[in-house]
């Protein structure tokens, strides 16, 4: 299946425009149906779409309160936040940017009439809720309604998924009007003036296309590289049989090429094949394709690897000629990337403003709680080699050119807690090798002088 160059003829088409609200119109649905397409037929697109959430989400990024009161409050809303009942928040922000990945995803704070302290509910839309056509000109673009200064003010949603309309019938659909301090709107957005996010493999739909088209025709020859046919050769151009003649012999089969011969036409296995003295088998073979195949394809998948904010090796799993450095400088860029992604995007625009609705409701249960300030930590990420990693971090303490906080924080680990829970496991007489300067003092306490060790033994 071609797309005929999709994304490169929206550029086009629309003088390059990608971000006006005219050029995702008319080109963002159409490229998130291809995309979805892909996704489910094609395991490489389905591949990255996987990589990219893990890196983003992993286990879910925590919302740490300041009290330990609030910490529970939102630890036992967070273990039932989602209006459907399903999963937690860490799956709030899974599905978000699952469907982040498709162009843009929208979460709508619901207040209902559920158990628990805090009535807030959390439902995850689809970019499809969002009538992409719904303007008037004046203040609604693309379904969303601004204010003078370009703020959101509200969201025109359709009431169902579009394409429930089939399953209701003699019904239409109809739109909801939702404020927009309600709804957490999740896309990457790449200049000022984009309002709606485009799909995240957009750039590469033509290359994992002609991809597939490429393995298809690929596999096809090597199919017919390993069919066997053969050729007789006759060295006596007369003695060969006219048209028709072959089947129509049905008489003994000689020798010598005189009456009743029927020529050679199959070759079974296990048998004997006579041939006249001047014919010769020779064997037809299909050229292989060789190494432009792999090498072509390793170029298409590192392309879609980097649309997709992923690395070569996480998208395959090929890990030919990698070793520490290589690994290290690619995972070092991919965290750089994925941090930049957490902390300016998904942060902001989603968990931030939820962690703000919770506040707001948890303050009207106690007055404290509404000056409560979250924290927000991001999942620790393993390292290549732990040991290795250890001991530069333990070298730089020595050192004195870095700190314990600034180390934890690089692991994305909070100082606080971090420190509380090692004081927590002291005074349970749980010794733990945590202080390079107190290991380095104990050592020189406990070390014994060799003369000492002498003077004992004698």
């Amino acid at each position: 299946m071609s797309t005929e160059n999709l994304y490169r003829r929206a550029l086009r088409d629309q003088g390059m425009q990608t971000t006006s609200v005219r050029s995702i119109q008319s080109e963002a649905s159409r490229l998130r149906v291809h995309q979805r397409y892909l996704v489910h037929t094609n395991g490489t697109a389905r591949t990255a779409r996987a990589r990219h959430v893990s890196n983003l989400v992993g286990n879910g990024i925590k919302v740490r309160w300041e009290s330990q009161a609030m910490q529970q409050l939102w630890d036992t809303w967070a273990l039932q936040c989602n209006a459907n009942g399903f999963g937690n928040f860490g799956t709030t922000q899974y599905h978000a940017v699952m469907a982040g990945f498709d162009g843009e995803a929208f979460v709508r704070q619901l207040v209902l009439d559920a158990p628990g302290d805090i009535p807030l509910r959390l439902q995850t839309l689809e970019a499809d809720y969002l009538d992409l056509t719904h303007s008037n000109g004046t203040d609604i673009y693309a379904g969303i309604q601004f204010d003078g200064y370009g703020r959101p003010q509200n969201y025109h949603f359709w009431q169902t998924h579009p394409s429930y309309q089939a399953f209701r019938l003699g019904t239409g659909l109809r739109k909801v009007i939702v404020p927009a301090n309600e709804v957490a709107h999740y896309f990457r957005k790449e200049s000022p003036s984009q309002i709606r996010g485009t799909p995240l493999l957009a750039p590469v739909l033509d290359a994992l296309y002609e991809m597939d088209d490429f393995i298809d025709a690929t596999v096809g020859r090597q199919i017919a590289a390993q069919a066997l046919a053969f050729v007789i050769k006759k060295a006596s151009v007369g003695q060969l049989p006219t048209l028709g003649s072959i089947e129509a012999v049905d008489t003994p089969i000689g020798f010598n090429g005189q009456r009743g011969f029927k020529p050679v036409q199959r070759i079974d296995p296990k048998t004997v094949t006579y041939l006249n003295p001047d014919e010769q088998i020779e064997a037809l073979q299909t050229p292989d394709v060789g190494d432009s195949f792999s090498k072509l394809l390793v170029a298409q998948l590192r392309s879609i690897a980097a649309a997709c904010d992923i690395t070569y090796e996480e998208l395959t799993g090929d890990m030919t000629g990698v070793n520490y450095s290589s690994a290290r400088v690619a995972i070092i860029t991919i965290r750089r990337v994925t941090e930049q992604n957490q902390q300016l995007l998904l942060i902001p625009s989603v968990i931030h403003p939820i962690a703000m609705r919770f506040r707001e409701f948890a303050g009207l249960r106690k007055q404290k709680f509404a000056k409560e300030v979250p924290r927000y930590e991001i999942p620790a990420t393993a390292e290549i080699d732990p040991l290795k990693a250890v001991k530069a971090q333990t070298e730089k303490l020595r050192a004195g050119l870095t700190t314990l906080e600034r180390e934890l924080s690089a692991d994305n680990l909070d100082f606080d807690t971090v420190v509380a829970q090692i004081a927590k496991e002291q005074n349970l007489n749980i010794v733990l090798s945590s202080n390079p300067s107190k290991d380095k003092a104990q050592a020189a306490e406990t070390d014994v002088p060799p003369s000492a060790t002498d003077e004992t033994d004698a």
